[in-house]
């Protein structure tokens, strides 16, 4: 059970973020034990790391693409090979995140066989995941397709007593946590959880549900670093923001628009990374088409700085 400062921190939280919808129903979940406890829990967490290891479809743009450098989404749309090494760090990051996933979509699962929401059901793509015995399973994982060239993978799918409600989680590090409790989520965290929202609702899972289209997700992000009262006034350190689809639909649209320019024509667009001392850029897959143009942008920004700093230190030996 949450203490009583716990308890006075999450009743004041929730008497001011009203617009909440999840994050209260995982709090109240934890407020005891959440672990497997049936034969049903452990068949759905069978299907769940099933579902996760189906392979990702090939040749398409994905709503989580839309966010990240446009030649990297170029290449991958077009399967281009990766390079692999040895990185713990990089190996590391996405096992932790696969776990962050296993844990917050277990958890979407209790909730809803306690009937705290309403866990979607969608088809299951083949015998070995049809958890009900009638073709569909759990929402999780959810594989959609909108459009020919276009599909995602869906953390979660909810109802709250109305349209369906994507879910993405995100696992961010304590920094960029305090700062989207402070200052919103990224707008790249948004324009992707907007992206798969649009994604579903150019799907037959719209008349599947026959719930009307998709008009808002929830972006869930979790503090790497743990609880911290201070900056989330959560006990189980996870922050939710609601993303309008109107918000960022068109922006959506004209970047798939771009993606596609350059696809079509066969066109590599522009690298986005201006130093190889950058981690986006050193655990880039295809950071090998890119050194030569990157290592000259930062040369040019590295001649830009020196230029700034000769400048500024000679106007300050004149005023002196």
């Amino acid at each position: 059970m949450p203490t009583s400062t716990e308890r006075r921190i999450i009743e004041e939280r929730r008497s001011r973020d009203k617009d909440w919808l999840l994050v209260p129903i995982l709090e109240e979940l934890l407020e005891v034990p959440c672990e497997p406890e049936d034969d049903l829990d452990f068949r759905f967490m069978d299907m769940l790391v099933r579902a996760r290891a189906i392979p990702r479809a090939k040749g398409v743009f994905s709503p989580s693409m839309l966010g990240s450098c446009m030649r990297q989404a170029y290449f991958a749309k077009r399967g281009t090979d990766k390079h692999t090494v040895p990185n713990p760090r990089a190996n590391g990051y996405f096992l932790n995140g696969n776990f962050v996933h296993f844990k917050w979509q277990f958890a979407c699962w209790k909730a809803h066989r306690l009937g705290k929401l309403d866990l979607l059901s969608v088809p299951a793509e083949s015998r070995e995941l049809d958890f009900y015995g009638d073709g569909t399973r759990p929402g999780v994982e959810v594989r959609v397709m909108g459009e020919e060239d276009y599909g995602g993978t869906l953390d979660v799918i909810l109802a709250f007593a109305g349209p369906p409600v994507p879910i993405d989680f995100k696992g961010v590090n304590q920094i960029d946590f305090q700062r989207m409790v402070k200052r919103g989520a990224k707008q790249e965290y948004r324009k992707q959880l907007v992206g798969y929202c649009n994604n579903v609702n150019a799907s037959d899972l719209i008349d599947f549900w026959n719930r009307g289209p998709v008009k808002y997700g929830l972006l869930v992000n979790e503090n790497k670093a743990g609880p911290d009262t201070s900056a989330t006034s959560s006990p189980i350190a996870l922050h939710e923001t609601l993303v309008k689809v109107v918000d960022f639909d068109s922006e959506v649209s004209r970047r798939l628009r771009t993606l596609r320019y350059y696809d079509d024509r066969g066109i590599i667009p522009p690298p986005e990374c201006v130093s190889t001392r950058h981690m986006r850029y050193q655990e880039c897959a295809f950071n090998r088409f890119c050194t030569a143009e990157v290592k000259e942008r930062q040369r040019e920004r590295e001649d830009q700085a020196a230029k700034r700093a000769s400048r500024d230190w000679r106007v300050s030996r004149n005023r002196d």
